[in-house]
């Protein structure tokens, strides 16, 4: 009777330590971790070029689903909305065409800034994240985009 309550116990044992999944703790690859970082976040333009964006701007940058090869990304150029597509591997990115509401600015200082900040995305080569400042860097400007969350 002893020799069954003690494989009774070792069975029930088995049986409840095999019902516990653990998640095995994989190492994240270099190339994908950059990517990891960025997804799901959300980016208020402050710099293009080096210089301030306008008063009252407000541009920004939504990284949606980053997991994804072609990754959706939306924001507000100045005065329109834009969506699209971006293709992030490792510090490379591209923006694929991006759409956009046409309603006029308000100020001419605006639509010059919306014109700018949409060719530099369309135009952009890499991108770094340090400090909670995430930069675009593009073929356009020697200087990149800035934002800040």
């Amino acid at each position: 009777m002893r020799i069954f309550s003690t494989a009774f116990v070792l069975a029930t044992l088995a049986v409840l330590t095999g019902c516990h999944r653990l998640e095995p703790s994989l190492p994240v690859p270099d190339t994908l971790r950059p990517v990891l970082e960025i997804n799901g976040s959300a980016w208020k333009l402050v710099e293009i070029a080096g210089t301030p964006v306008a008063e009252g701007s407000k541009a920004s940058l939504d990284f949606l689903d980053t997991g994804k090869p072609d990754s959706r990304v939306s924001g507000n150029a100045s005065c329109n909305k834009f969506s699209g597509t971006a293709k992030i591997a490792g510090t490379s990115i591209q923006f694929g065409p991006l759409i956009s509401t046409k309603m006029a600015c308000a100020a001419a200082s605006l639509n010059a800034q919306e014109m700018e900040y949409l060719r530099a995305l369309q135009n952009a080569e890499r991108w770094e994240m340090k400090d909670h400042t995430l930069a675009i860097y593009s073929k356009v400007s020697e200087k990149p985009l800035r934002f800040v969350q």
